[in-house]
């Protein structure tokens, strides 16, 4: 199996303005590991996309769907409490397709 992320993460640019606004100045090199830049993101409802392109012949959508619910599941309780199922429920249903 084969996963592929193509150009990372793709975050809204009008969510990231005010994160831009402050951490600007700073050189690349200081923003990788900057953990007050990283608690500002994980703060802010920063709408983000994620491109992942899976190559495998005998994959099901189903095979795909439990393994990233059970992924993205985790993390969202992590970050989020426990009302996030709805929420996961939701994306899955209009974000993860066949192609």
């Amino acid at each position: 199996m084969l996963f592929k992320l193509l150009n990372g993460v793709y975050a809204d640019d009008h969510d990231l303005r005010q994160l831009r606004e402050k951490y600007q100045k700073l050189p690349v090199s200081q923003l990788k590991e900057n953990a007050e830049l990283i608690n500002d993101a994980l703060e802010r409802d920063i709408r983000m996309t994620v491109r992942l392109q899976i190559v495998y012949g005998r994959l099901s959508i189903r095979s795909v769907r439990s393994a990233f619910e059970k992924s993205v599941g985790s993390r969202l309780l992590k970050f989020g409490g426990s009302d996030t199922h709805e929420l996961l429920q939701s994306y899955l249903r209009f974000n993860l397709v066949s192609v």
